[in-house]
């Protein structure tokens, strides 16, 4: 390969995310574009991905059938092997049109002194508009008038909803009194230690937020196959016993539950992504876009987080799982769906036992591998085991919220929480 100069190599490297991962085309303007050659296969990409058709290099070839092609590809699979890299590429290639922008309105100016008509104050707005990006100082830049619109906009919002949530409705009444319901691009962990219920009460947030709902759901499944999964959904809506479904054992009631289920399953907007063998981060942000943009998704389950694939290798297990929460941060926030993200947590709790030798109440430094799951979560719940049937749900945080204590009856054999009203107490110490 030739000595490529730094834009070159970017914009290449842009190309090659864009075959990794192509619900990236819609972010890249095509007005950016330096080399000719590369803003003429951006259009090719652009038209197959608005087309729906499958995008790889061998389509690619089809359209441009070129020698030049064929040295261009090798080109994007030597330079990028990772979306992941793709927001911080775009970042520094705007810095470079921002840059050929502002020379090319020097030059300008310096070719149009002294002829009639030539103004200065008007060549120096043209250079501004050419070093500044308009849609980002207009998007991120809040003077005071816009400041007070927005909170007037958003409390008049609140006002309209006449007493109604303006989240997703989890159907557990004193979890929405402190959460309003699930919110639009808030990411929520989950958290517990194994076997305590995080996956059976998933399902129920499913149950409720799609099967009766109706609110389009993606759940992707790093734990558990679809089959499975679709068990527990049924045993949790039909209430009909697991062990039951398990070993076959059903009667004919059962049975009639079941065709029930199926028809309400059919008519029902979930999606399920097994991802059994593994799954990359970038590759779990792209399920997440894609599906919010296609499928009109807006709740997304992810099952869990610490078996997700960084897509940076370290040596440091931390680092990995900080890289994974950061990515799947972005996509909630990117495509406005509320995320609830399911985590492990450690074992101190089982460590530093409280009274009657029980293990205490989980903290939020009791999170796994990463302290930057923590403060990347908007919110974050975490599951107790406090007794048979009754399992604690500590909100150990939420950004925009109280922190408090909600405690459920578990029926286990229905894989079923039900609310249970707690006696009222200060929040418990984090």
């Amino acid at each position: 390969m030739t000595a490529l100069s730094p834009r070159e190599r970017i914009e290449r490297e842009i190309i090659g995310c864009l075959f990794l991962q192509p619900d990236l085309i819609p972010e890249v303007p095509e007005d950016w574009f330096d080399d000719l050659r590369l803003a003429e296969i951006f259009g090719l990409l652009k038209a197959m991905f608005a087309a729906g058709e499958i995008i790889h290099y061998g389509s690619l070839w089809y359209k441009r059938p070129t020698d030049e092609t064929l040295g261009l590809v090798g080109e994007f699979r030597d330079l990028c092997d990772s979306p992941h890299v793709f927001p911080q590429l775009k970042k520094e290639w705007l810095q470079m049109v921002k840059a050929s922008r502002a020379n090319i309105a020097l030059m300008e100016i310096q070719g149009a002194k002294g002829t009639p008509g030539f103004s200065i104050q008007k060549a120096i707005k043209n250079l501004e508009a050419s070093i500044l990006d308009e849609d980002e100082e207009r998007n991120n830049s809040y003077p005071p008038e816009r400041i007070a619109n927005n909170l007037l906009n958003h409390l008049e919002a609140k006002f309209n909803l006449n007493g109604q949530r303006s989240g997703l409705t989890t159907g557990y009444d004193d979890l929405d009194r402190y959460t309003d319901g699930l919110q639009l691009g808030e990411n929520s962990i989950l958290a517990a230690r194994p076997s305590v219920g995080k996956t059976a009460l998933a399902c129920n947030l499913v149950e409720r937020i799609c099967l009766q709902d109706k609110i389009p759901t993606l759940f992707i499944s790093l734990e558990m196959s679809a089959a499975a999964l679709s068990r527990r959904l049924l045993s949790c809506n039909q209430r009909i016993e697991m062990n039951n479904l398990r070993t076959g054992k059903m009667s004919e009631i059962d049975f009639s539950r079941v065709s029930s289920f199926n028809r309400l399953l059919k008519s029902s907007p979930l999606y399920i992504e097994e991802g059994l063998a593994g799954l990359s981060a970038s590759r779990v942000a792209g399920m997440i876009r894609s599906y919010a943009k296609n499928r009109g998704v807006k709740f997304v389950v992810v099952d869990y987080l610490q078996k997700i694939r960084a897509d940076t290798r370290n040596e440091k297990r931390t680092y990995e799982v900080a890289e994974t929460s950061g990515i799947l941060t972005g996509a909630t926030k990117e495509s406005n769906v509320a995320m609830l993200c399911l985590a492990q947590l450690n074992r101190e709790g089982e460590k530093n036992k409280g009274k009657d030798n029980a293990a205490r109440r989980p903290r939020l430094s009791d999170l796994s591998d990463s302290g930057q799951i923590e403060r990347d979560a908007d919110n974050v719940f975490l599951l107790h085991k406090a007794s048979d049937g009754v399992v604690e749900m500590v909100i150990g945080k939420q950004r925009d919220g109280e922190t408090g204590l909600i405690s459920f009856v578990f029926l286990g054999q229905f894989c079923r929480f039900e609310s249970r009203t707690y006696p009222s107490q200060p929040d418990p110490e984090i």
